[in-house]
């Protein structure tokens, strides 16, 4: 389908839901909005370049649902962002490319809430992120056991 970038008029958007299930997108612009309900869904969504901007942006109950969305080409960016009592959601398969972006948002009440794990701190993200990598071909391998001696 065709691409769009988007742009919220600045302000607030309490109570109002904005929902971008499906959509494709190569950019966008919630830089400095303030989310005091309502969600904004990305469900499904295709990130397929440029960067969706939430610089500066304030989540006080609102949720940014980003659940099946797909990035292949495209970033977000939370830089100075707030998180108190908001939350950010997305599926495991998501948080790769979300957990540096949330590394520098302000934890203040707010979570990231990624299938039955939450995060509500950077600390929690880094465990959450680590415990979705993959280990590595070296820790996976079973150890050879060594051939005991028969004492006689």
């Amino acid at each position: 389908g065709p691409s769009a970038s988007y742009t919220l008029v600045r302000g607030r958007s309490a109570g109002h839901d904005f929902d971008f299930t499906g959509a494709t997108f190569d950019g966008g612009d919630f830089t400095k909005a303030v989310f005091s309900g309502g969600t904004v869904n990305f469900g499904g969504a295709e990130f397929c370049g440029g960067t969706v901007d939430f610089t500066e942006a304030e989540f006080s109950g609102g949720t940014v649902d980003f659940g099946w969305a797909e990035f292949s080409g495209g970033t977000v960016n939370f830089a100075g962002a707030g998180l108190a009592g908001g939350q950010v959601r997305a599926e495991r398969e998501q948080l790769a490319v979300l957990a540096p972006a949330l590394a520098n948002v302000t934890w203040a009440g707010g979570c990231l809430n990624v299938r039955n794990a939450v995060a509500t701190s950077e600390e929690e993200l880094r465990r959450l992120l680590a415990s979705t990598q993959p280990r590595s071909a070296d820790a996976t391998r079973s150890r050879p056991r060594r051939a005991r001696r028969r004492s006689r």
